[in-house]
């Protein structure tokens, strides 16, 4: 099914689920996968010891206090509610430097260590110029990706698609 928003709020939990979507299950799904969320941090904090790492994972919480880069909320709602969500279920307020409205522009200033990121796991293949993705471990934030087509659509570029698509979520 896929969410159908009732209200101007759009808004999810720290695990991923809607909170406050009515579901219009009269459109055909493929299925969802739980997409987990990496840190992408200045390679120069890990290399000055400023982050706890061990091989590649973030360890401990000391990196909760450091600057936060993030989608602002009126540009990406359900993921800026998801990453302040996580940080408030670790007891934890960010401190979010800067908002930005690309992932581009965000792991740019990460690069130029004006803070780190969560971002989706499958960012860490595009290698940037001065950052490290990080995993975050079992409590990460997870995005929920899906795809969702109309019923009479019988192309055969849709049908490609969702055979992709079932091989890749």
């Amino acid at each position: 099914c896929v969410p159908r928003w009732t209200g101007a709020r759009r808004r999810c939990s720290w695990n991923g689920r809607w909170s406050d979507a009515r579901w219009n299950c009269s459109v055909p799904t493929a299925a969802c996968r739980m997409k987990s969320s990496n840190a992408a941090v200045p390679k120069s904090w890990v290399r000055d010891r400023r982050l706890d790492v061990a091989g590649d994972a973030l360890r401990g919480e000391g990196w909760m206090d450091e600057p936060l880069i993030i989608f602002p909320p009126h540009v990406a709602p359900v993921f800026h509610d998801l990453v302040l969500g996580f940080y408030r279920a670790q007891g934890r307020e960010p401190a979010i430097r800067q908002e930005a409205i690309q992932m581009q522009t965000i792991i740019s200033l990460v690069s130029a260590g004006m803070g780190l990121a969560l971002v989706p796991a499958s960012l860490r293949h595009p290698a940037r110029t001065g950052v490290r993705y990080l995993a975050l471990g079992d409590a990460a934030p997870s995005l929920e990706t899906g795809l969702a087509w109309r019923k009479d659509d019988s192309s055969i570029l849709l049908a490609n698609l969702r055979a992709i698509a079932e091989t890749q979520l």
